[in-house]
């Protein structure tokens, strides 16, 4: 019969000598003389000479003896040698694991008795009843229950997904989710490439998608496709500007001027700090977003609806309308506001209420809901038509004129190049029917609007004011107009029209539905961001990561999430009502410069005639 004589032997892999024919075997390998067997004198630790005694003291025998080749067990079975010391509990009391150098493997739902002395199923831990000769079974014992889809700690201090279990990271404090025997369980397994083993919810181990991967539908057998997170929907966008898929994983880039934040997804800008102008009916203040230091620029204003900034030139533009006979668009140095202010506009219009400045071409666009006209002033030359409303050639003749006789009168007065700033119409009749909020993409030279006429609708067309190619830019072509409708379904009364450069969608805020929406710059991809728990927003204004809403109920200024609508935080509160939003930073201004832009600029030779 086997014996074991030192932990040595198993160091070196050796099997333990035996015992001699006239001894019994103990379990921890020592020996008892064959006639202190079934006395009813415990000699071995585990009581194996004890073992079976019955019918042999009645048949006047010794309890029978394994073969050389044999481990024998306390119940007196035998098993063979070479299943000794391999990790795997054969004996009922599993003699055959005890003193060796591996360790004792049970099942990943299956609690392992501190002694090694064997495996208790899950549903005897804590049941009150000791199975362990250590009783480690019934130790550390609690109330708590885990679903069935989780994993219960050794300790029962905790329950941890079943996803979490033999992935290489230790959830449990004992470190019970990640036992030793895990890779023997998942190996046995046979799992494909980009699939792992997980608890399931039967108490077993399963096959399962690594993170990042998905199960493909339709195959009888687990096999996992990368998910290309950069294909998520807005409300799940990993990235807050552009996206590059890679198997398993991703990569976020930031447009120019912009770099990635410590998060590595978001965006945020480079350089001074951008500051937030906003304005009220009678003034316009200045907000450092990081300092949170606010300052006053104009007061004593009268009807400010409109505002734009040109952050390259540092200048802001705003729209005055004191009465029907009294409106203007002005223009001032940021740094010198009250010193520097000068009207751009004034004769001919009406309710000037949308401004967007392109930094491009150094033109100021104005929406004039009354004309109705969308307009574009050049603000980089100081000439202008004549101002007075008595001359023959006053603004509103010029509103109707063709190009050339615009050229026509310019050379022929050059005393014009003394006066102000040129003012000329983009669109006009039939093509709008109140044109309220304006946004431009500078990067692509297209203006987007909305028109608040009987059926409400956001309308698009080209900042040059030549037809649209509308076979890109819109599911309905109608290339024989000049403007096309972008969206025109559930709208009701969208206000404050707000571009996102970086990811090419519009902004807008509806005031009768009471929803925050937005929609890709293709009339695609349209969606819900928020509903009746945003207040009464007034202003719009996308800056980074976030919608800046300036919410009348309040008479503040509160930042969402641009994508959800959540993560709300007030940045200036009781600042009364707020009419128009810009926020001025350089990078704002910056022109990707892609060969579509090169091509657009090409194709329009009379882009820059046009504004002169």
């Amino acid at each position: 019969m086997p014996s074991f004589e030192s932990p040595a032997a198993e160091q070196v892999g050796e099997f333990p000598p035996l015992c001699h024919l006239h001894e019994v075997t103990c379990g921890d390998g020592s020996c008892v003389p064959m006639d202190q067997a079934c006395d009813d004198l415990v000699q071995c630790p585990h009581a194996e000479d004890e073992h079976g005694c019955g019918a042999a003291e009645q048949a006047g025998e010794f309890p029978p003896l394994c073969h050389l080749h044999e481990f024998p067990c306390g119940d007196g079975s035998c098993i063979p040698m070479h299943q000794v010391c391999d990790g795997l509990v054969q004996c009922p009391h599993a003699e055959d694991e005890h003193g060796c150098g591996v360790e004792l493997t049970c099942a990943v739902s299956d609690f392992r008795c501190d002694d090694l002395s064997g495996c208790v199923q899950s549903d005897h831990r804590c049941d009150g009843q000791p199975d362990c000769k250590d009783g480690s079974d019934e130790a550390k014992c609690g109330n708590i229950q885990c679903e069935k889809h989780e994993f219960l700690c050794s300790d029962r201090s905790a329950c941890v997904s079943g996803n979490d279990v033999c992935d290489g990271h230790m959830d449990c404090l004992d470190g019970s989710d990640e036992v030793d025997n895990c890779h023997v369980h998942c190996l046995a397994l046979g799992c494909s490439i980009n699939s792992r083993c997980a608890f399931s919810s039967a108490g077993d181990l399963e096959c399962v998608c690594r993170k990042d991967y998905q199960q493909r539908p339709g195959l009888s057998q687990l096999q996992c496709d990368d998910v290309n997170e950069c294909a998520l929907p807005d409300h799940q966008r990993v990235c807050g500007h552009q996206c590059y898929n890679t198997p398993g994983s991703y990569l976020c880039f930031c447009d120019s001027g912009y770099k990635l934040s410590a998060d590595r997804k978001s965006c945020v800008v480079v350089g001074p700090e951008a500051e937030l102008v906003y304005a009220t009916s009678h003034q316009i203040v200045s907000f450092a977003m990081k300092s949170k230091e606010s300052s006053i620029l104009l007061d004593d204003l009268k009807g400010v609806q409109g505002l734009a900034v040109d952050s390259g030139g540092r200048r802001i533009f705003w729209t005055e309308v004191k009465s029907p006979h009294q409106t203007a668009v002005y223009v001032a140095d940021l740094d010198q506001p009250k010193a520097t202010r000068q009207r751009v506009a004034a004769f001919g219009l009406k309710t000037p209420q949308g401004l967007t400045f392109d930094p491009n071409e150094s033109n100021l666009f104005i929406a004039d809901s009354d004309l109705p006209a969308i307009l574009a002033c050049n603000v980089q030359s100081r000439l202008s038509f004549p101002t007075s409303r008595s001359s023959s050639n006053s603004w509103s003749h010029f509103l109707s004129n063709s190009m050339s006789d615009i050229l026509n009168y310019m050379s022929s007065t050059p005393s014009l190049l003394q006066q102000e700033f040129v003012c000329v119409t983009v669109f006009n009749g039939s093509a709008l029917q109140r044109p309220t909020y304006i946004a431009l993409d500078h990067k692509n030279g297209f203006l987007y609007w909305i028109d608040l006429g009987p059926s409400p609708q956001i309308m698009y067309g080209r900042a040059d004011g030549l037809f649209v190619e509308t076979s890109k830019r819109s599911p309905k072509p109608s290339p024989s107009r000049k403007t096309q409708s972008l969206l025109s379904n559930r709208l009701l009364e969208p206000i404050s029209l707000s571009l996102d450069l970086p990811t090419q969608r519009l902004f807008w805020f509806d005031s009768v539905l009471k929803l925050l929406e937005c929609v890709g710059l293709d009339g695609q991809g349209r969606r819900i961001i928020k509903g009746t728990d945003l207040g009464e927003p007034f202003a719009l204004v996308v800056f980074e990561n976030q919608a800046l809403l300036a919410d009348h109920a309040e008479s503040s200024i509160v930042a969402v999430q641009k994508f959800t609508g959540d993560n709300r935080t007030t940045l200036l509160p009781k600042v009364g009502d707020v009419t128009a939003m810009a926020v001025y930073h350089a990078s704002l201004d910056k022109s990707r410069g892609t060969a579509e832009t090169r091509n657009l600029k090409a194709d329009t030779r009379n882009y820059r005639l046009y504004f002169f």
